[in-house]
C-alpha cells in the first residue's frame, strides 16, 4: 500500500515538475541579455526537489487517510465517489498549503507575500488533484495487468 503510494508520489512529482517548468521556462530566443535564466533541466530539478517534501511527506499520509475514510463510506455511485474524492484531495492539498504557510511564512508583511500565498494554495490544489489522477491511473493499470 505505501509502496504504491510512493510510486504515485514519484510519478506526480515528475509530472508536476515538468508542467511547472514548462510554464516557467523562457526559451533562449526570448531571453534578454544580462538577465539570469534557468535552463529547463535546472527548473525541473529545482521543482522536483522543492515539491518532493509536499508530495511524499504530505500527499502520501493524506491519501492513506482518504482511503481509510472511503472504506467507511457507502457511495451510491462511482461518480459520487469520484466527486467526493476530488473534494477530499482538494481539502488535503489546502491543508498542506495551510501548514506550509503557518510553518514557513508566519507573517504576511507586503502584498507580494499575499500573491505568493495564493499561488501556494493554487499549486497545492493542482498537485493534490494530480496525485489523485495518477493514483486512479495506477489503479486502472494494475487492474488491467491482473486480467
Amino acid at each position: 500500500m505505501i509502496q504504491r503510494k510512493l510510486v504515485v508520489a514519484v510519478i506526480s512529482i515528475v509530472l508536476f515538475s515538468l508542467a511547472i517548468s514548462f510554464i516557467q521556462y523562457t526559451p533562449q530566443s526570448e531571453q534578454e541579455p544580462n538577465v539570469g535564466y534557468f535552463s529547463f533541466s535546472g527548473l525541473v530539478m529545482s521543482y522536483i526537489i522543492g515539491s518532493s517534501l509536499f508530495f511524499i511527506v504530505g500527499g502520501i499520509p493524506i491519501s492513506l487517510l482518504i482511503e481509510k475514510i472511503n472504506e467507511k463510506i457507502i457511495f451510491p455511485s462511482i461518480l459520487y465517489k469520484y466527486l467526493i474524492n476530488i473534494l477530499f484531495y482538494i481539502i488535503g492539498g489546502l491543508t498542506i498549503a495551510g501548514l506550509f504557510n503557518l510553518i514557513l511564512l508566519p507573517g504576511v508583511s507586503n502584498p507580494e507575500d499575499v500573491d505568493f500565498i495564493i499561488a501556494v494554495y493554487i499549486f497545492s490544489i493542482i498537485g493534490s488533484l494530480l496525485f489523485y489522477f495518477v493514483s486512479l491511473c495506477i489503479t486502472k493499470i494494475e487492474q488491467y495487468v491482473k486480467t
